[in-house]
């Protein structure tokens, strides 16, 4: 009986370990629309970020396409198209969940963003 205590401990274990909902990957998490986690501030942009890789961002009326791509599960590289065609690479450190997502750029403040329906 003794033996089998090790055994029982380690099946108990792996059936809690089965019961916890695993967390998705930062990649799949970003996949959707953002807009500003704060409803009174000003100046913020939608985001929204495609599986494809792709990236729409949208300030009032002007809308900037770009694109989206994880260097490690905490750091993104985000490069968007700007108006005759010149392009900005912003790389960034990432903190995301099912309702909210953080930005950390290289330099710069960290803006907080919360999932659109």
């Amino acid at each position: 009986m003794r033996a089998a205590r090790p055994l029982l401990a380690v099946c108990a274990a792996l059936a809690l370990a089965g019961a916890v909902p695993a967390q998705p990957k930062p990649q799949e998490a970003l996949v959707g629309r953002w807009g500003p986690a704060d409803p009174k501030a000003k100046g913020v942009p939608t985001l929204e970020f495609f599986k494809d890789g792709k990236l729409k961002v949208v300030f009032d009326e002007l809308t900037v396409d770009g694109t989206w791509k994880f260097t490690d599960n905490d750091t993104v590289v985000l490069t968007l198209t700007l108006a005759g065609g010149e392009t900005k690479t912003e790389t960034a450190r990432v903190k995301v969940n099912d309702k909210e997502v953080e930005f950390t750029p290289s330099v710069g403040k960290t803006e907080k963003f919360a999932r659109l329906k």
